[in-house]
């Protein structure tokens, strides 16, 4: 059985209310918390050892604090599961806990802050309090969100340049097709490595939810997911890895609100509406009178038109064929993440030799402690021939509608995306 996966596991077959329930220590499920807690300490055995091989690729070593401190807690555990005596299994479940929260306290990885949380979580669940328990999971939910973020941020790109520093090479070592091949194998086990990472967090957060339902959380839909690239066994296995070129992007589809972890998107608006605007031919850009005509005629307000975007109304304006793209989303992250993220709009390039991802534009920052961020606005787009300037954010988004498909979402750290439930509207003007 794979990490992680024994409470996923034997919930499908008892029920996540019984799973806790037995966790919990209800004296008539005695037999389901010793399969519970066996398949949990058998199906992780030698977790640190795991944990070192995918620390060691992505230059996060496992510190021996760490590691001796989850192994410490483990062993609490088993030796709880085996008390007849419930004030000695108490105990020792208290002191398994506290060498989780070391465990915690010593993380140098959001994936092993994860599973400390994880374990911490359990341990308040067997000794009977479920608030706590439920504080766990939800330190437990953002550290898996952040460990699939940082992931996927490294299973891309990135793997090769990390690649390079690791191989260390100076000057001329052997020949040119050598050193692509070795380089190659190296971005390649620092990809699978990395993507083992989010693989762990993804296992690790459905675990937590099933935990959550048996508490009586209300989690919500499930969404569908979907993974950018969508199939890395490609048809030449001789050809480039995709992920060379672009990251892994997870993508959930839902009705109603969309909630991952601790992250909830409600989207609200989303329509697109070509507007003509007529002006004075031979002009490369339209005035600023133009511009406040503009807005005013279509109740913009004016803290909408920072300097990025009257100089994008200013070029394209005179051309006749501009679209205004009107969202309203908001995104709240509870609890909040623990340091710098980028919170952007995402469209999905149309049209041939258009990438198979979702491109950012009107990126914005969303730092740690900050539980809410609201995307309100309306802002141009150029609904003419497609063109890559200095002030684009790409040629599909400058070409839109034309060069986008109609749906836009929101995204974090062009990872994880939630696309609104609903294509784009298109109105006449």
């Amino acid at each position: 059985m794979e990490p992680f996966t024994a409470v996923t596991v034997i919930a499908a077959k008892y029920g996540a209310s019984a799973v806790v329930g037995a966790l919990t220590g209800n004296e008539g499920l005695g037999g389901l918390a010793s399969e519970v807690l066996g398949a949990l300490l058998e199906s992780e055995d030698r977790l640190a050892e795991q944990l070192d091989g995918i620390g060691r690729k992505l230059d996060k070593l496992l510190v021996q604090r760490y590691s001796t401190a989850l192994t410490a807690g483990q062993r609490m555990m088993l030796d709880a599961r085996t008390a007849a005596d419930p004030q000695i299994r108490a105990a020792e479940l208290g002191r398994a806990r506290d060498w989780f929260l070391e465990a915690a306290s010593a993380a140098v990885s959001t994936l092993q802050l994860a599973i400390a949380e994880r374990y911490v979580a359990l341990c308040y669940l067997a000794l009977g309090r479920p608030e706590a328990a439920r504080t766990a999971l939800k330190s437990l939910d953002r550290a898996a969100v952040e460990a699939t973020l940082d992931g996927a941020a490294i299973a891309g790109p990135e793997a090769y340049e990390r690649a390079r520093k690791q191989l260390g090479w100076s000057g001329r070592m052997g020949s040119r097709s050598r050193r692509e091949e070795t380089l190659e194998e190296q971005a390649s086990e620092i990809i699978d490595a990395a993507l083992r990472e989010a693989d762990l967090a993804q296992e690790l957060l459905a675990e937590s939810r099933i935990l959550a339902q048996g508490l009586g959380v209300d989690t919500g839909a499930l969404p569908e997911i979907e993974s950018l690239p969508a199939d890395r066994e490609f048809d030449d296995p001789d050809g480039p890895d995709p992920l060379r070129t672009s990251g892994l992007q997870l993508v959930f589809r839902g009705t109603g609100p969309l909630r991952y972890g601790p992250i909830t998107v409600t989207w609200r608006k989303a329509q697109a509406q070509p507007i003509p605007w007529p002006l004075r031919t031979g002009r490369e850009l339209a005035s600023m009178s133009d511009v406040r005509d503009y807005l005013e005629a279509r109740s913009i307000p004016a803290a909408h038109a920072d300097a990025d975007f009257v100089h994008r109304l200013r070029r394209h304006l005179h051309r006749g064929g501009t679209a205004w793209l009107a969202v309203d989303v908001t995104v709240q992250v509870d609890p909040a993440f623990t340091r710098d993220r980028v919170v952007s709009l995402a469209g999905k390039p149309d049209g041939p030799g258009a990438p198979d991802r979702w491109l950012d534009f009107q990126h914005r920052g969303i730092g740690p402690g900050k539980t809410q961020f609201r995307f309100c606005s309306a802002f141009p787009a150029s609904g003419g021939v497609p063109e890559e300037t200095e002030h684009s954010d790409g040629p599909w988004f400058m070409g839109f509608p034309e060069g986008l498909s109609d749906e836009i979402a929101v995204s974090i750290d062009n990872t994880v995306v939630f696309p609104a439930p609903w294509p784009l509207l298109r109105q006449t003007g």
